[in-house]
């Protein structure tokens, strides 16, 4: 009795102290961050290891009921941290950030998946698609009063390429006669600080000069001796970054198929079909007036919560992102960490779960870390899907892998 109320007292004693969200590790240290992942809402992993790759557009037609998705994203961050104690923390850090979207839209995908078996003897869809990659650097600084801390971090970024959100409209008809009427109109533009017919390298001190900054700030408070609360505010537009160069790629037009038995038995020489697609060559184009790019304003919430010690920690957010359209990033996890390294060094074997839904992927994470004080080793896999139930299939995957190094 008496050891269970000495192991009771001992972990009240180690709830009662302070600690913020994301105690640092190390006075000193250099890292780096390697995250890459992909989804969609179709085929999962398991599908890939049969014997033989079974496509039923049928039943995916039925099951999906927003077209098929893939989604792409990449992250890859190289730091230096200076912590000095509890008090003020200082970092540097330069990294690529990518994300894109591809959608194929339902009322294609059940024209392949059905024909006109339905009755309908046309079909109208969309294939919609944005990207987005930026490369980054900038240095945060934190300070701590007591229990509340605030943060600042000014960002310098260019985008390396940006395509917004385009559709490519498409539309077949069939006439009563066998004819059929095929449709396009897609127009994709891609605006970056060179020129993607011939890459102006020599010109990069250019880049930099039309490069754009935003400052994020932060702050976080101990409410109680376990529970911290954070909110952050992140991309705040000081300077636009200027995008003098953009490819242009239009293609558009009207194309009358004839009957088939009319086809089979025309001349070689017969011109009867009218055709006027037009697809023309990419137009690349300097801008008169630069393209303004702002990275999108994100208002975010997030709490730490430790109920018995820092030994297990649970810590969720809430991210507001305005882009268009406004959408929201969530996540909550879940942590174990073992055997305590010291007052500044963390715990020696970490374990995490992590679900949410972030940049329009929901995500099932494990995080395993190992830290030897001076190095420090994270690696984590994730089952991603665009669809909730779908992340816990293995319709996408995501690989992380980070190292610090330092005392």
């Amino acid at each position: 009795m008496k050891r269970i109320l000495c192991i009771l007292f001992c972990v009240l004693i180690v709830s009662l102290s302070f600690a913020d969200m994301n105690p640092p590790h190390r006075y000193f240290e250099l890292g780096m961050d390697v995250d890459v992942s992909l989804a969609n809402n179709w085929l999962s992993v398991s599908d890939f290891f049969q014997e033989t790759l079974v496509l039923d557009f049928t039943k995916v037609a039925s099951d999906l009921k927003d077209g098929v998705t893939v989604d792409l994203n990449s992250e890859v961050t190289a730091f230096m941290n200076i912590n000095f104690g509890k008090t003020v923390r200082i970092g540097f850090f330069a990294g690529v950030d990518g994300m894109g979207m591809v959608n194929l839209s339902q009322s294609l995908l059940e024209f392949v998946a059905k024909g006109n078996a339905s009755g309908n003897h046309s079909v109208n869809g969309a294939v919609g698609m944005d990207l987005a990659v930026y490369a980054e650097a900038g240095f945060s600084v934190q300070a701590f009063f007591d229990k509340l801390g605030i943060g600042v971090t000014p960002t310098v970024f260019v985008p390396a390429v940006y395509v917004p959100r385009v559709k490519a409209n498409a539309s077949l008809k069939m006439q009563d006669d066998g004819s059929m009427t095929a449709c396009l109109d897609a127009n994709v533009a891609a605006y970056t600080p060179f020129s993607l017919n011939e890459p102006e390298f020599a010109g990069a001190p250019r880049y930099f000069s039309d490069a754009g900054m935003d400052i994020s700030v932060s702050a976080e408070y101990a409410l109680f001796p376990n529970l911290d609360i954070g909110v952050a505010v992140n991309h705040i537009p000081t300077v636009p970054a200027k995008l003098r160069h953009k490819m242009t790629y239009s293609a558009s037009g009207e194309y009358n198929i004839d009957p088939i038995i009319d086809t089979l038995f025309e001349d070689e020489d017969d011109e009867n079909s009218e055709e006027e697609f037009s697809f023309d060559d990419p137009v690349y184009e300097e801008l008169a007036s630069p393209y303004a790019l702002r990275r999108p304003v994100e208002l975010c919430i997030g709490a730490a919560f430790r109920p018995f010690g820092d030994w297990f920690d649970v810590k969720g957010n809430i991210d507001l992102v305005f882009y268009k359209p406004i959408y929201l990033n969530f996540t909550v996890e879940g942590g174990l960490h073992f055997i305590r390294m010291g007052k500044l060094g963390g715990h020696m074997l970490n374990l995490s779960l992590k679900t949410g839904y972030d940049e329009r992927v929901w995500t099932q994470q494990v995080t395993l870390g190992l830290n030897l004080r001076v190095l420090e080793l994270n690696l984590s896999v994730s089952s991603r899907g665009t669809e909730f139930v779908k992340s816990f299939m293995g319709n996408g995957l995501g690989v992380g892998v980070g190292f610090r190094l330092g005392f």
